[in-house]
């Protein structure tokens, strides 16, 4: 099977040739971390064969060096990208490139993350491609930054963070395993040792009588690929000029004549390491490969879409006129899928555009209307007070319609806030689709002056259109209060119990009733029968209490002492105090008031069922003879109330005048006109809701889509050549980052094309 470890090679070549960071692709490698001073470059330049690495006191690695070995059987030789067709044959002239190369990057003690990248073919070599990194340090010498530990780790870190990173943790053996920077941070970003090879140097220098099997084997701190020892040479013997075969020979020797080392020799020597991470290496890339792949393709997508957004160079007067006119028509189609519900950009934590606008011209108005209580709206005391003034020094014979009006007007005037919200929250939302078409289509940071008048020609037309829409939405409040459909079902049905109740409130002109202001505080009283009356607006609304039952439904009169109750729209009969076993319970509104005998007194008040067969027959009647006239319309009062309370008013014959003070028939006359200013708030609230929302689609909504390109057009046209040119005036940045676009895109198209291929081999 043919080899992937040369796609890899191919790949970042073509990335750090473009100048595009190999890390933002995150490549399968080996990377190589460890301590200054822990022999990782001496592992390096055994795997190579040769001395190229740097050698000074503090950081000999101040470059990432991505190191490819391809394994070749003609003479060795080495190339480097930035020299491309430049053979090396001397290596030592190698080593002298890499710190002229260094410098040219990086002066002083620094370090940068512009990597080298380094190509040997050699006989001695396998195919392998491993990163050096700096060395990790804790204390800055005389020349580094102050913040050079920092900077380091952070480089190496970029490195192995990834899963795509093979982490080789260089550790010296003479050392103390718990203290090794190289598995310190192996171990933050690979916890579970998945990807890490551990390598101890330097076994031949361990003190007389210690020994690294324990580490070696994995008992102090195990890894899932194990650990490899190593003995590289000296910086004494590299000065004294031993060469690097005659280093392997030692190496072999020391290790195969070793009495602790020699049962474990397949994980020792640099001839074992290097073959073994060729293997993993192959094995990984093969396995990361389609990841690879798919992540290339996204990023070449990502690179083409802001390729197009930043566009081609202006220069020219026609160049400009080209880039200003695209670049208002591609806001212009950004603007409109978003207002069109075909936003590209969909967002998963929140609604926007026309599904935001959606939201509050259905659900959030709707609920802000449903959420004003009708009751609230206006109190009993508001009602009183304005049919008192209407009434002035008039007749008070009849519930007058001005009251009505004028009350439903003040009312209604009450649902305006929930349409002005509504229209000021679609302006807010109309202003946050301008300025996200902006910023997805680039204009701030290619052409802010054009940027400028696109948002003050939109901020202006939407400023405009919702000023259009809260004129019509206010006019519809007043348009609702302006006119009545008295003959609408819902209306009708309140309108008959209106009736009823002012039927019953014409009083003889005898009557001998005074009208009275009375202010009884709300709340439940003693009634002067031993019983308990409630007031609520000072008009009794829940009575109990003894009563007198003339029964004569056998055919003789009887009077039969029984405890009656009005409470829930309901007028219950119990034979004693106890209230058990109810022998009577009816639906007050169904009840006729009808004309008392006068012979039982004329504190009588007379009931009887309409609906035949359901409790009694149309000639029965029960007739409660009350002690006192007070406590005869406290009766009156708490059965018309419950009445009223159950939708329909107490039906009177056409005869009967009850007696009734004119204080407890206002108080029912306001109960009346609240229910019908309910019901016509009912009515109303349906209507503007659904009215509001196709003035602001038609006035806000649809009038910005559809003039925001007349108005763009218009702005433009009337430029002259010289204002023309400054609006499309490019800042540096925006050129700058076009450049780093196109080599980005010429690196990943590059990038495809190799790994591409290697998917169809």
């Amino acid at each position: 099977m043919e080899s992937l470890i040369p796609v890899v090679n191919s790949l970042q070549d073509a990335l750090v040739s473009a100048g595009v960071e190999v890390t933002n692709l995150q490549l399968p490698q080996i990377t190589v971390v460890g301590a200054q001073s822990s022999g990782k470059s001496s592992v390096l330049e055994t795997l190579v064969g040769h001395d190229i690495l740097p050698r000074s006191s503090g950081i000999c690695t101040r470059r990432p060096l991505i190191l490819q070995c391809h394994h070749s059987t003609s003479d060795e030789k080495a190339e480097f990208l930035h020299k491309k067709g430049m053979i090396f044959n001397d290596f030592s002239k190698v080593r002298d490139e890499i710190s002229a190369e260094t410098e040219r990057a990086v002066s002083g003690k620094a370090v940068s993350e512009q990597p080298i990248v380094l190509k040997i073919w050699s006989p001695h070599v396998v195919n392998l491609t491993v990163v050096d990194l700096p060395g990790l340090t804790r204390v800055p010498v005389d020349g580094q930054p102050a913040n050079i530990s920092q900077v380091i780790e952070g480089m190496v870190r970029s490195y192995v963070a990834s899963d795509n990173a093979i982490i080789l943790a260089v550790t010296a053996a003479n050392t103390d395993i718990a203290s090794s920077d190289g598995l310190r941070l192996a171990r933050e970003v690979d916890p579970d040792g998945a990807r890490t090879v551990g390598v101890l140097t330097k076994l031949d220098l361990m003190d007389e009588g210690t020994d690294a099997t324990d580490v070696l084997q994995g008992k102090v701190y195990p890894l899932r690929h194990g650990y490899f020892g190593v003995v590289c040479r000296s910086q004494k013997q590299t000065t004294d000029g031993l060469t690097m075969q005659d280093s392997r020979q030692n190496e072999s020797k020391f290790f195969s004549q070793s009495r602790i080392y020699s049962s474990m020799l397949s994980k020792l020597g640099t001839s074992n390491l290097s073959k073994f991470l060729s293997k993993i290496l192959e094995a990984h890339i093969r396995k990361r490969l389609p990841a690879l792949t798919a992540d290339i393709e996204r990023k070449l997508h990502g690179a083409e879409a802001e390729a197009k957004i930043l566009g081609q160079p202006v220069d020219s007067l026609f160049e400009k006129k080209s880039a200003l006119f695209g670049t208002v028509q591609q806001f212009l189609q950004i603007a409109s899928d978003s207002l069109e519900g075909r936003a590209r950009n969909v967002k998963l934590d929140s609604l926007v555009g026309a599904a935001r606008i959606r939201d509050i011209i259905t659900h959030q108005f709707a609920d802000r209307m449903r959420k004003m209580n009708d009751r609230s709206i206006i109190s009993d005391e508001e009602i009183a007070t304005v049919r008192r003034n209407v009434i002035g020094t008039g007749p008070d014979i009849f519930v007058p319609a001005s009251a009505f009006m004028g009350l439903l007007k003040g009312a209604v005037c009450r649902l305006e806030q929930p349409a002005v919200e509504c229209v000021e929250s679609v302006r807010m939302e109309m202003e946050n689709v301008m300025n996200e078409s902006l910023l997805e289509c680039k204009v701030r940071e290619r052409f802010p002056a054009l940027a400028g008048v696109i948002e003050q020609v939109a901020g202006d037309l939407i400023s405009e259109s919702a000023q259009d829409s809260l004129r019509f939405v206010r006019h519809l409040v007043e348009m609702e209060g302006a006119f009545i459909n008295s003959d609408s079902p819902e209306l009708q049905k309140v309108s008959r119990a209106l009736h009823g109740l002012m039927a019953q409130q014409q009083l003889p002109d005898d009557s001998g009733v005074e009208a009275a202001e009375i202010d009884v505080p709300d709340g439940t009283y003693d009634g002067s029968d031993g019983g308990k009356l409630r007031y609520v607006g000072g008009q009794v609304v829940e009575k109990v209490g003894p009563v007198k039952l003339l029964n004569s439904s056998s055919g003789k009169t009887q009077w039969q002492d029984m405890y009656a109750v009005v409470k829930q729209g309901r007028f219950r009969l119990y034979p004693d105090r106890k209230m058990q076993n109810s022998s009577k319970n009816l639906n007050c509104a169904k009840c006729v008031v009808g004309k008392p005998d006068a012979s039982l007194g004329n504190s009588a008040i007379s009931l009887s069922l309409v609906d035949a067969g359901l409790l009694f027959t149309r000639k029965e009647q029960i007739v409660i003879l009350a002690p006192s006239v007070e406590d005869m319309e406290q009766w009156q009062s708490s059965i018309v109330h419950a009445a009223i309370a159950a939708g329909k008013g107490p039906k009177t014959t056409s005869t009967v005048r009850p007696r009734a003070s004119a204080f407890v028939r206002e108080q029912l006359e306001v109960q009346m006109l609240k229910e019908l200013l309910i019901t016509q708030l009912s009515v109303t609230r349906k209507s503007l809701s659904s009215a509001v929302p196709k003035a602001v689609m038609h006035l806000l909504v649809n009038a910005v889509r559809d003039r925001l390109q007349v108005g763009l057009t218009e702005r433009v046209h009337v430029l002259s050549d010289g204002e023309l040119s400054e609006l499309v005036s490019e800042e540096q940045a925006v050129s700058s980052r076009r450049k780093a676009v196109q080599q980005e895109l010429l690196a990943l198209k590059e990038a495809y094309a190799v790994v591409s291929g290697s998917m169809r081999r």
